[in-house]
């Protein structure tokens, strides 16, 4: 007698039963998983829709396929091919691309975003001093996700928490001025006045200096320093954005180190710039208002080719100049080459401006100082107005 096979018809019933319950665990799943996919999109969409699908293309998409479908990056190394001090003793030519700019040699990296790279911003004493500095505060990773307003909520936190951590894997904290002794403190002021100086914005615009620590395997990946937190209203709100950013290099990485700073959507190519000790780099956040140029001294000016009765007018200081209409309180020697001699206001963040930290290669480490420049005074201008050298008042009075 002849065994019966698989799709005899004795077995016939049992196998379609069989493709039924397996049709349905498949409908099953597909539900769930389109449940969870909208859930999370309801959690994650605002926040999406705020910074941008380039930001989150780069954080998703492994490095080998950005490797085949976008352009060779364009590596830039701080003082290749010549030391400040002898160029500026008049010792000998500059490399093509660096001028002298007040006390300081710089380089425009790109144009968008608005790069430049300080050569020699800082000294190997003041690097010294800020990562000892560092080490003393008790570093942390991560942030605390702030919350003000009804859809980030608690438990959204919690994730925007999480995913934060995977963002930024290296260590960091600010640094109080109040618990600095009177020598420390001087010295800190003191660099924060150099920043001052080569950004043309008054110190009391900029956050505290944030010093950060990468050991090995250590990234900040793509990120923007400008964030909308209240992603129910129109960006950049009344929010005092972060509009310029300095991050100044504390250490030598080295070759083959890693850790460069890597400007993705830069055009006509993505821009890597390797960590030097003592070099900084200064790029906008910011998509400014349509203005014409203006020169300190020569008043306000509106724009004839804009709308609206002869288009917008310059902001009477209540954007980036601090205490001064557009910056005069800044001791800045002039505007840096292709700048405007004064800033308009920030209407919304500059999307070439996305940036990220690639991981530190095994056997080295990095240090970073980051000043976040916004475009007026910020509340810690009211907190640290002592030891900034401004009044409590001057400082309410321009962030009211």
């Amino acid at each position: 007698m002849r065994r019966a096979g698989l799709f005899s018809r004795a077995r016939r019933p049992r196998a379609a039963g069989m493709r039924r319950s397996v049709r349905r665990l498949c409908l099953c799943l597909a539900v769930t998983l389109s449940l969870c996919a909208v859930m999370i999109w309801v959690r994650v969409g605002p926040l999406v829709r705020s910074y941008g699908e380039e930001m989150f293309y780069h954080l998703i998409v492994p490095g080998w396929v950005r490797w085949l479908l976008e352009p060779a990056p364009l590596i830039v190394t701080p003082r290749e091919g010549f030391e400040p001090t002898t160029a500026n003793d008049g010792g000998g030519a500059l490399p093509t691309g660096v001028e002298r700019w007040g006390d300081h040699l710089i380089t425009r990296v790109s144009a968008t975003p608005n790069v430049t790279l300080v050569h020699d911003f800082m000294t190997s004493e003041e690097c010294a001093f800020v990562r000892a500095l560092g080490r003393k505060m008790g570093m942390v990773s991560g942030t605390r996700f702030p919350v003000t307003n009804g859809v980030v909520d608690a438990s959204a936190a919690g994730l925007y928490n999480y995913v934060y951590g995977l963002v930024r894997t290296s260590v960091g904290e600010y640094v109080d001025y109040k618990s600095l002794d009177d020598g420390d403190l001087a010295r800190m002021v003191a660099i924060a006045k150099k920043v001052e100086a080569v950004t043309g914005l008054a110190v009391g615009n900029s956050e505290a200096p944030f010093v950060q620590h990468y050991e090995p395997s250590a990234r900040f990946r793509a990120h923007y320093d400008m964030y909308n937190v209240d992603v129910t209203k129109p960006f950049p709100y009344r929010d005092n954005p972060r509009s310029l950013t300095l991050l100044a290099y504390l250490n030598d990485v080295g070759d083959g180190g890693g850790g460069e700073t890597e400007f993705m959507l830069a055009k006509p190519r993505p821009v890597r710039v390797k960590a030097a000790e003592g070099a900084a780099l200064i790029w906008g956040n910011c998509e400014l208002e349509d203005v014409a140029p203006v020169d300190v001294g020569s008043g306000f000016k509106v724009n004839p080719s804009a709308g609206g009765g002869g288009g917008p007018k310059w902001d009477e200081g209540r954007c980036m100049g601090g205490a001064g209409p557009h910056g005069e309180v800044a001791n800045s020697p002039g505007a840096m080459p292709g700048e405007r001699t004064q800033w308009p206001c920030c209407v919304d963040r500059t999307r070439a401006s996305l940036h990220q930290s690639r991981p530190v290669r095994k056997g080295h480490e990095k240090w970073t100082m980051t000043m976040w420049m916004h475009q007026r005074f910020t509340s810690e201008s009211q907190v640290y107005a002592e030891e900034l050298g401004y009044s409590r008042e001057l400082a309410e009075l321009v962030t009211s």
